[in-house]
């Protein structure tokens, strides 16, 4: 790969005259229209490249990614990588991780917030911070989680003392201090344990369907969590889609009672966790998500609370 300013790249240029049907844009784009569609303002040159940008942190592009390009832009002190994969969300993040960390980063500890329940905000993000004393800090973002790519943003940064005054180490150690804690205030108990799942996208459109609703109930050795998910895609795909993230996340089926119901177990530290998923349809545009994780195997029992009760809020 080549390196320089693709700036030569981006002179397709649309003319417009009256009757004229407007042009779709191929692979290359005008420069000013690549420049609007940057999140942050933009003051200076932005420069546009086909591998890393020269102030970029060094790296090694993982395999099974491909690299889209690279951004700088000087005055805002902006640096950035724009990576692509096939690989599900939460593996593309993994081996994409591992990679650095190979390269001899290392991954700064996220400060924990409470476990929202089984399925997660449409809007949650999911970025990554890594640093070393040496090189200096990287940020992962995930860009677009719409199959079949996945589109990851590395933001990078040569400094190696932030404006505190502290080394990559010294963060990560002050990290380390409070996690523990944290955690033990706020994700406490079996329900931290929960899976975490992302909604598909509805048929033709870049959005998710809309949660409405959940409920849920708990004990020492259980939690369930029952919501209510708007949405036009039927209970077995949206199960098919819960199913392969359950994989995903290191879960094993163990009974597919029918396309939309079936039963799992884990481990998490040594101790076996079982897990039952169940979705139902409430009516043509409504569904009941249930999920229930428990510390014994007697899946479904029979007085919960939320298993039978499709009920909207």
């Amino acid at each position: 790969m080549s390196s320089g300013k693709s700036q030569a790249l981006l002179v397709l240029w649309l003319v417009l005259s009256a009757g004229v049907r407007a042009a779709e844009f191929g692979s290359e784009i005008p420069l000013d229209l690549a420049k609007a569609l940057i999140e942050i303002p933009h003051t200076g040159e932005v420069y546009f490249y086909d591998e890393p940008p020269p102030t970029f942190p060094e790296v090694t592009v993982p395999s099974h990614f491909s690299f889209v390009g690279g951004i700088e832009m000087a005055r805002a002190g902006l640096v950035r990588i724009v990576l692509k994969s096939q690989h599900s969300l939460n593996e593309g993040i993994k081996l994409l991780t591992a990679s650095l960390q190979e390269d001899g980063y290392v991954l700064v500890p996220k400060m924990p917030t409470p476990r929202r329940g089984f399925v997660a905000d449409a809007a949650e993000s999911v970025v990554q911070d890594l640093c070393n004393d040496d090189m200096g800090a990287l940020m992962i973002r995930v860009l677009s989680r719409g199959g079949p790519d996945i589109f990851y943003s590395i933001s990078g940064s040569r400094t190696t003392v932030d404006a505190s005054g502290n080394t990559c180490g010294d963060r990560v150690r002050r990290r380390n201090g409070y996690v523990d804690s944290m955690n033990q205030r706020m994700n406490s108990g079996i329900r931290a344990e929960l899976p975490i799942m992302l909604m598909p996208l509805e048929e033709g459109s870049a959005s998710t369907g809309l949660i409405v609703g959940s409920r849920s109930s708990g004990g020492d050795d259980y939690y369930e969590i029952s919501s209510q998910l708007k949405s036009s895609r039927s209970a077995s795909y949206i199960h098919d889609h819960i199913t392969d993230q359950l994989i995903d996340q290191e879960w094993e089926q163990v009974q597919e009672l029918n396309e939309q119901e079936s039963n799992w177990r884990t481990t998490v530290e040594n101790r076996l966790l079982f897990g039952e998923l169940v979705i139902r349809k409430v009516d043509e545009e409504t569904l009941n998500l249930y999920f229930r994780i428990s510390e014994n195997d007697g899946l479904i029992i029979e007085e919960s609370r939320l298993r039978y009760s499709p009920r909207r809020i």
